[in-house]
């Protein structure tokens, strides 16, 4: 009998999965949970490229202080950062350190970088110095504004004629949450220097700015723009929103919801797009106490009322803020937000996607005087507002339901229904449950969800519970194991 010779040469792998420059481009694509827990493990090559990509898509927070050691650092790291944060630095009147600095960094560390913040904004055309900046960064696609209070008066200086940033397609201007003028500085905003600030940005998608005054508003929800997505906050107006002709491009919506917002402003925007958005974003930027809740005060909760049907919506996602608390410690904290929703077959037919995620950091008038909720209390205060609102009937269109991490494995939590206690007092009866409890009725309610387990939820029943479809562990975008 003859055997087949064990001494056939070992074929080795393919360049296609060992050159550098390849499996650089191909981890590019892939998300970072897969990177930390799946590329690492493939080889060393594989994982040193990932690592690399990790590092670089963390946005760097870069001053005249710490700018010289970045760049030591990367220099011997061998690759910088794609997302990058300028900041004190006076691009209006730089020091020659400033522009020694900046003059280093442009020539060495500007090429990969696909997301800028300045420390910076300019009152109509922007300054040369930051045009020459934005040109030396040829994979630039995001733009953002983070001006802290000004000290100095913005030079108000043209641009070159015919400058273009063709690539940039999101711009933002961002008010560090400890910016309490944050309304009347955007508020001081005039059409034609708004139009002039991103006139250099031809292929402008996305739009991110917090307050805007109205007319800036209707302006980009107009045909006159191309944005397909618009994240902004509605304060109180004088006159209602008005669009003569709506925007055909607007698919994507996010409201910010604080204070003094305006519900008629919203159920008019939802109601003129309702057969257009494909995914909303709602954002609660404070929690109050349920006492407060009840009393439905419009001055501090705002209601939004979703229009009949929303056809083509694929994704609702629910910002729910961790440090934030109005009131004294130890009321039932909930979000000042509150929904106006009929059904899922009804009002969501084509919705596969259900998000809730914690807001960063909210504005520094809502913020808590004390730290951030804890774990049991925040987890009492988001997985409320998902049953109060969503774990109702059934829907067999959503596949992902994404939430913030639960805080341990058997945890009592109490939903927003009471079963005892006089109305509009702290004295109130609540109900209280095993958590899994709680994942057993997402699962009931979103049978067809993709996702394969709960991690770490173990019914108090015994066992591994049966709802084994989801998958929970998010903080802020990003996905993390739990």
């Amino acid at each position: 009998m003859d055997f087949e010779s064990n001494d056939r040469p070992i074929i080795p792998p393919h360049l296609a999965v060992t050159l550098p420059e390849i499996v650089r481009e191909i981890v590019s694509f892939i998300p970072n949970h897969d990177l930390c827990k799946n590329v690492t493990l493939v080889s060393r090559g594989w994982e040193d490229a990932a690592r690399k990509l990790l590092v670089s898509r963390v946005r760097v927070n870069l001053t005249p202080q710490n700018m010289a050691s970045y760049l030591e650092l990367t220099k011997i790291r061998g690759n910088h950062n794609k997302r990058v944060f300028l900041s004190y630095f006076n691009f209006e009147n730089l020091s020659p350190e400033e522009s020694n600095l900046l003059e280093n960094f442009t020539s060495t560390a500007t090429a990969p970088i696909t997301e800028l913040r300045l420390d910076y904004f300019p009152y109509g055309a922007i300054h040369p110095f930051v045009v020459s900046l934005f040109s030396h960064c040829p994979k630039l696609e995001f733009v953002s504004f983070a001006p802290r209070p000004f000290k100095i008066p913005t030079i108000k200086s043209s641009h070159p004629k015919g400058v273009s940033f063709p690539k940039v397609e999101k711009f933002e201007i961002f008010m560090t949450p400890d910016y309490s003028d944050f309304d009347e500085f955007m508020n001081s905003l005039s059409l034609t220097d708004f139009l002039e600030i991103v006139s250099i940005f031809p292929n402008l998608k996305t739009l991110r700015c917090g307050t805007l005054p109205e007319n800036i508003v209707e302006y980009f929800l107009s045909d006159k723009a191309s944005t397909s997505e618009i994240s902004v906050r509605l304060r109180n107006m004088g006159t209602p929103i008005s669009i003569q002709n709506r925007s055909l491009f607007l698919t994507r919506v996010e409201f910010k919801v604080g204070l003094l917002n305006n519900s008629a402003n919203y159920a008019v925007i939802l109601a003129i797009f309702a057969d257009q958005l494909e995914k909303l974003k709602l954002t609660a930027e404070y929690n109050l106490p349920r006492k407060v809740f009840d009393m439905n005060n419009a001055q501090v909760l705002l209601t939004i009322t979703f229009p009949e049907v929303l056809p083509r919506l694929k994704c609702l996602a629910i910002g729910i803020p961790k440090n934030s608390r109005f009131g004294s410690p130890g009321r039932r904290m909930v979000p000042g937000l509150n929904l106006k929703f009929g059904g899922y077959s009804t009002q969501f037919p084509s919705l596969e996607k259900l998000v809730l995620s914690k807001v960063g950091e909210c504005e520094i008038r809502y913020r808590s005087q004390d730290d951030e909720l804890g774990e049991q209390e925040w987890f009492e205060v988001w997985a409320g507002f998902l049953s109060k609102y969503f774990l109702k009937g059934e829907c067999l269109t959503v596949r992902d339901v994404r939430t913030p991490s639960p805080p341990g494995k058997r945890v009592g939590f109490r939903l927003f229904q009471k079963v005892g206690g006089a109305r509009n007092t702290d004295n109130l009866v609540w109900e209280v449950g095993d958590y899994s409890d709680f994942y057993e009725r997402i699962s009931t309610t979103f049978p067809n969800l993709r996702w394969e387990t709960f991690e770490g939820v173990n019914s108090e029943k015994g066992g591994r519970m049966g709802a084994d479809r989801v998958r929970v562990g998010i903080t802020g975008e990003e996905w993390v194991e739990v």
